[in-house]
Order: structure tokens, then C-alpha cells, then sequence
């Protein structure tokens, strides 16, 4: 659990907002929604819907094409890297990507997120599932070697 949730960006967001729970704001779907429920779902299920037909297996297919592909040549960095540095790179990520409008503002309560945030948001959504995919199968490997 510990390695999955350390690379969602607002798991290690700011103490004083819950990582992102109490910045309420209006999603892509029209529907009021927390800033941290748009990085823990609302991100995959919008790509889901509108990247993959509703397929969450061309998903999963499209993620692990670029671990296989893109990715590939980090993988051994990623595997080599300590826990402490998962969280430096969500907190980066958080500051850097996750609590900012696309445009680079703040992003507050009663704030509308647009199309461009989305887009913003959902290569680190992506990155992080894939780093966090790689790290838990790298120290489940390591246990049961």
C-alpha cells in the first residue's frame, strides 16, 4: 500500500489542505470534486473514457507499452532508487504539477479545471502508476528472491 500511495503526488502534498482534500473544485465533468479525488481517479477514469472507449485494460496496455518502450532505459534507476526519493519526487510533483493550473497559478477552492489542467496532470498521473508499478515489483522481487 505504503508503495503505491507514496507516488501519488498529493499523498505527500501540504499538511494544511489534507494533500489537496479540502480544495474543492469543479472537474472537466461539470461535478465539484477534491483536488486529491482528481489525482487518486478522476485523471485515469476521464483517459479511460475518452483515450481508451471506456477500456481500462487499453489502459493498463497503453501504460505498460511505455514502461516496455519509453520508459524502458529508467527502469534500473527507478528499481535502484530508496523510498525517501519516492516521496522527494511526489512532493516535486505535487508543488510543481499537481496543486497548479496548467497556466502555472495556484490552484484554489472554487477553481474550474480545464482541459488544459487535465492535460497537465495526466503524463505525471501516468509516470507515477508506471514508477510505482516498476518499484513494487522490484521489492516484491527482492523479498521472494
Amino acid at each position: 500500500h505504503f508503495v503505491g500511495d507514496v507516488h501519488q503526488p498529493l499523498h505527500c502534498g501540504l499538511a494544511a489542505d489534507g494533500g489537496g482534500n479540502a480544495i474543492h473544485v469543479v472537474w472537466t465533468d461539470d461535478k465539484q470534486k477534491n483536488l486529491h479525488e482528481i489525482w487518486d481517479t478522476s485523471v485515469i477514469t476521464k483517459s479511460v473514457e475518452d483515450d481508451f472507449a471506456g477500456s481500462e485494460d487499453g489502459f493498463l496496455q497503453s501504460l505498460l507499452g511505455d514502461i516496455q518502450g519509453e520508459w524502458s532505459a529508467n527502469i534500473t534507476a527507478w528499481e535502484n532508487s530508496r523510498p525517501e526519493g519516492w516521496a522527494e519526487e511526489s512532493l516535486r510533483y505535487a508543488c510543481g504539477v499537481a496543486y497548479r493550473h496548467s497556466g502555472g497559478q495556484w490552484i484554489r477552492s472554487n477553481d474550474t479545471l480545464t482541459e488544459g489542467d487535465y492535460e497537465a496532470f495526466l503524463p505525471v498521473v501516468r509516470l507515477r502508476l508506471a514508477q510505482g508499478g516498476v518499484r513494487l515489483a522490484s521489492v516484491l522481487n527482492k523479498i521472494y528472491s
